[in-house]
């Protein structure tokens, strides 16, 4: 098969695993091949090939004359306990790889469903359009999902299964109208900021400064407009592919550097690059990032703070809890503080 084909024939049997999972024992009669073709929209011919491997695999048995039906035996067991499936989907649905920061968020996720409990449905998408990714979760199945950062252009597709009776709860992302569960950046910004103005610090390198970090950097602003005093906005760098070499001018240039608040890298590169620049920032220089990014060089002051992952998966689960109950009659959106470790110099 080409891999457009492959593509098809995952979709097609996602389906009907899911059937067999939700069919708890029975047997249950799959679509007609002009269904499913009108379904996942594809030809007649990719879903007669799918069907013919699926029967291959003894996943479903042909009746002459009446139609393909899901395998009894592959089903649970009658008696056993039916859980809810709820789904699983990280941004886009489409990244293959998992850094520090999602890692934890995607591990916290699995171990805090299944003990809902829950089945846990891991989904991947195949398209930015809205319309193919609303198709694509619809055909899942699914209970519930649970969805960290959907991007922009899928905030519409969310709205549209809230509506629809869709338990749905969104983390990272404040989405008009459904639950969700982030971390208050914004707040720690002004904790920080007020930790950075008691050191005296006044030029602050900020990078990057854009969603959903800028804002932490929007807290601290405010922090040091209500004190009076105006930070360089030429400091505060956008762009996450430059931003690591425009620190490097912005050292290179003398600009004086007292504090660089870093929300995005995680492997000790805004370290490595003041020490390429300067060696004697150490001396001068606070260095503020998660604990993620630990351990940096001995020589730095630093700010650290801490992501409760743990508690942010916690609030999202308890949200699909009530979503499912259908317990709660209205929207609940919930912020959590980030609490603060401050190191003291060296």
């Amino acid at each position: 098969m080409t891999d457009a084909a492959v593509t098809e024939y995952m979709k097609i049997r996602r389906y009907v695993v899911n059937q067999i999972y939700k069919a708890h024992g029975k047997s249950v009669q799959i679509p007609t091949i002009l269904e499913l073709a009108k379904q996942f929209r594809v030809s007649h011919a990719t879903v007669s090939k799918a069907m013919k491997e699926l029967t291959n695999e003894g996943l479903i048995i042909g009746k002459r004359g009446i139609g393909s039906f899901t395998n009894p035996r592959l089903s649970v067991p009658q008696g056993t306990r039916k859980l809810p499936v709820i789904g699983i989907l990280m941004g886009d649905g489409m990244g293959v790889h998992f850094d520090k920061y999602l890692a934890p968020i995607l591990a916290q996720m699995l171990q805090q469903l299944v003990c809902l409990p829950a089945t846990v449905h891991l989904l991947t998408l195949g398209s930015l359009d809205p319309d193919i990714i609303y198709r694509e979760i619809v055909n899942e199945q699914l209970d519930g999902l649970l969805w960290e950062s959907p991007p922009e252009k899928a905030v519409g597709v969310a709205q549209r299964l809230q509506k629809e009776g869709m338990p749905l709860v969104i983390l990272e992302r404040d989405v008009e109208g459904i639950p969700s569960a982030m971390f208050d950046f914004e707040a720690w910004g002004e904790e920080c900021g007020r930790q950075l103005l008691k050191e005296g610090r006044k030029h602050i390198v900020l990078l990057p400064d854009t969603s959903p970090w800028d804002r932490s950097f929007n807290g601290i602003r405010r922090v040091y407009r209500e004190a009076g005093i105006s930070l360089n906005e030429n400091l505060f760098l956008k762009d996450r592919f430059t931003c690591l070499d425009e620190l490097r001018k912005v050292i290179a240039y003398g600009v004086p550097v007292d504090a660089v608040c870093n929300t995005l890298f995680a492997e000790n590169e805004v370290n490595d690059v003041l020490l390429e620049m300067d060696t004697s920032l150490t001396e001068r220089c606070c260095l503020v990032q998660s604990s993620l990014a630990q351990p940096p060089h001995p020589g730095f002051h630093q700010i650290i703070y801490e992501l409760p992952f743990e508690t942010l998966i916690g609030e999202g689960v308890r949200l699909m809890k009530s979503a499912l109950n259908k317990s709660s009659s209205s929207v609940e959106c919930r912020r959590i503080r980030l609490p603060m470790i401050l190191k003291q110099d060296k």
